[in-house]
């Protein structure tokens, strides 16, 4: 075997760093699943009526996967996109009874706080999935689910909310 290179010894010493802030994601998400935000989570999206699904723009990945994974064993889940310009007519759907899963990381888009603030004053209940307890979309949720998106790159890590999305979508209370 060749020694490495200096961009091979960085490459490799990247790599175990991801690998490492990875298995921290899933431990801390295993310490979360101990707490009361998931089962109550999980409590609210089996009690409504219909579920709704929103992330933009980086968290768009995580939305898409809860409802992917959701939509497996529930026939009333939709996913809010806002494509060509039509998020206000998504949003005229929200009942008072439904839920709404926020996802959503800073810099947070302005869609994620439209979602936020129309689920809000529709009176669904709200469950923010970002990356802390004073986000915007966090404002009106309850529970909200923290995770974090550190990461050694340059972008932010999606891996802990991807991880999250599938206990939210599989977890029963």
């Amino acid at each position: 075997a060749q020694p490495l290179s200096p961009r091979g010894l960085a490459l490799r010493a990247d790599a175990l760093a991801a690998s490492r802030q990875s298995a921290e994601a899933y431990a801390l998400l295993g310490a979360l699943r101990q707490q009361q935000a998931l089962p109550e989570a999980v409590r609210i999206l089996q009690r409504a009526r219909h579920v709704h699904v929103a992330g933009f723009r980086a968290s768009y990945a995580a939305a898409h996967t809860l409802h992917y994974l959701y939509r497996l064993f529930r026939n009333s889940v939709s996913l809010i996109r806002g494509d060509a310009g039509l998020l206000e007519m998504e949003l005229r759907a929200l009942h008072p009874d439904d839920a709404v899963v926020i996802i959503g990381f800073a810099p947070y888009s302005q869609e994620t706080m439209r979602v936020a603030e129309a689920a809000h004053n529709r009176g669904c209940r709200s469950i923010a999935l970002c990356d802390s307890k004073v986000a915007p979309i966090a404002r009106h949720a309850d529970p909200v689910l923290i995770v974090s998106t550190d990461t050694p790159h340059f972008f932010p890590s999606s891996v802990a909310a991807l991880a999250l999305v599938v206990l939210v979508g599989g977890t029963r209370p």
